[in-house]
């Protein structure tokens, strides 16, 4: 059973930190709670996802993921050289784990941490991609009615579902994504600590998976 909310929310902070500067990553101080009891429901409802990890959001112990598959979210990306040193540290660190593809941590409005790039350029990721032998590279529009594009042997998903409602186009709600996703794949985006934090977004989601159809990226 998940310990009460406000236990949770006390190490919100701290994963927060982990984004910014090096900070120790003990479990027994809460580094990426919100990622294992992310998974703890996923796994509870049979759902398999794609997590995206940074360099400094590799889990301790990667068998919590063992049951998904992973993907680099790359932050640093100002040349095909960070990118591969950033792609390189996560396939070590992950073991057995095959990193399929890439998000880009960021949309460009804003830099959000001190080694953070803000810039986005997603044509450019999907050359990277390609460079890599990365099979998709999932875009951070915030317009899931543009549809996925097949350029090369990427598949390009410019944009997701997101569970943050502020973040969704007017009109583009859970009802819109049941049906638009009888017709398309479409990508839901979920952050494990705002799911956590957020009695909306974990209504959404159960929601979402009570009725959709599920597969990974």
């Amino acid at each position: 059973m998940m310990p009460s909310l406000p236990v949770r929310a006390f190490y919100y902070p701290i994963n927060f930190l982990t984004a910014i500067i090096v900070y120790p990553r003990f479990r027994l101080r809460g580094y990426l709670v919100h990622l294992s009891d992310f998974v703890d429901y996923l796994n509870s409802k049979g759902i398999k996802a794609t997590f995206f990890l940074k360099t400094n959001t590799i889990p301790r112990d990667q068998t919590i993921l063992s049951h998904h598959q992973v993907g680099i979210h790359s932050w640093i990306a100002r040349t095909l050289e960070d990118f591969e040193r950033e792609f390189e540290f996560v396939q070590r660190a992950m073991g057995n784990f095959k990193v399929g593809g890439m998000s880009k941590h960021g949309s460009g409005r804003m830099k959000e941490s001190w080694k953070h790039v803000s810039e986005y350029e997603p044509r450019k990721y999907l050359e990277w991609c390609r460079a890599m032998g990365l099979r998709y590279f999932a875009g951070n529009s915030q317009d899931p009615r543009l549809p996925s594009q097949e350029i090369g042997k990427v598949t390009f998903y410019p944009s997701a579902f997101w569970l943050e409602r502020d973040r969704r186009p007017r009109g583009v709600d859970v009802a819109w994504l049941l049906g638009e996703s009888e017709q398309r794949d479409i990508v839901v985006l979920v952050h494990p600590e705002n799911w956590l934090l957020s009695k909306s977004e974990r209504d959404d989601l159960e929601l979402i998976l009570s009725k959709g159809h599920f597969g990974l990226i």
